[in-house]
């Protein structure tokens, strides 16, 4: 029983993490941080033999807040199915985390590569990495024949 507890405590620290990053990609004025991890490696990819154009960057900003909005939806969303059918033991919920968590590192990671933005696809992976283990290791608790409840 602690033991699916750990893992539910786990999925949602890292789902809170990801509702505050998207707060801070809403942000207008980021930390310098937000520049050395971000913007300058997309700048380089992006418009490297461009200077940065006051167009340029308000297209960054705007770019930033639809991605913060969209992570803080899909946060939100994730924290409901962990906070209440995952931590019940609901089968059709793992799953939803497992593929949906799978569908978006595939796709984002191969339009990243495409694009060489290295960085992100670095990003994609650490964030995977976070959800992988508590997946992996409930795993047997979704899929047994007789699953007792996992309500804690």
């Amino acid at each position: 029983m602690k033991y699916i507890q750990f893992w539910h405590k786990w999925l949602l620290t890292v789902t809170i993490l990801i509702i505050l990053f998207g707060i801070l990609l809403m942000v207008p004025n980021k930390p310098e941080l937000f520049d050395r991890l971000f913007n300058d490696h997309i700048e380089t990819i992006f418009w490297s033999d461009t200077p940065i154009t006051t167009g340029i960057v308000h297209f960054q900003r705007w770019l930033y807040g639809v991605l913060g909005a969209t992570m803080i939806g899909w946060g939100i969303m994730m924290a409901f199915i962990i906070a209440i059918p995952f931590r019940r033991g609901e089968r059709w919920a793992w799953y939803s985390i497992f593929f949906g968590i799978g569908g978006w590192y595939i796709l984002d990671t191969a339009v990243s590569v495409m694009y060489h933005a290295d960085f992100n696809a670095f990003f994609n992976s650490l964030i995977l990495l976070l959800f992988l283990p508590p997946l992996l290791f409930t795993y047997s608790s979704f899929h047994t024949k007789q699953r007792t409840s996992i309500m804690v």
